[in-house]
């Protein structure tokens, strides 16, 4: 699934809606959990680097960090969302 953005992206939750919007409803509820997964793992790594606390992430260590959480998720029951990233990858 492409991820289209609108020419101009006047805020973050503009661009969420219209990304949501390019989703049939079923979908809609595992991509907010993904953007919630994200969004927060970004805001503890920010906090770990102005704070000093820890050591600072690569991106590739924060993709892997969001992903296993991901799949802990999925293994808790958020079904939706393994199916949303299954379906991404095939």
């Amino acid at each position: 699934m492409p991820i289209v953005l609108p020419p101009a992206i006047p805020s973050v939750d503009v661009w969420w809606e219209h990304l949501r919007s390019l989703l049939p409803e079923n979908k809609r509820k595992a991509l907010d959990t993904l953007f919630m997964l994200i969004v927060w793992n970004l805001w503890l790594e920010r906090n770990a680097r102005i704070l000093g606390e820890g050591e600072k992430m690569t991106s590739a260590q924060l993709t892997a960090k969001i992903e296993q959480q991901a799949l802990e998720w999925i293994g808790a029951g958020a079904k939706d969302l393994g199916s949303l990233l299954f379906a991404a990858s095939l």
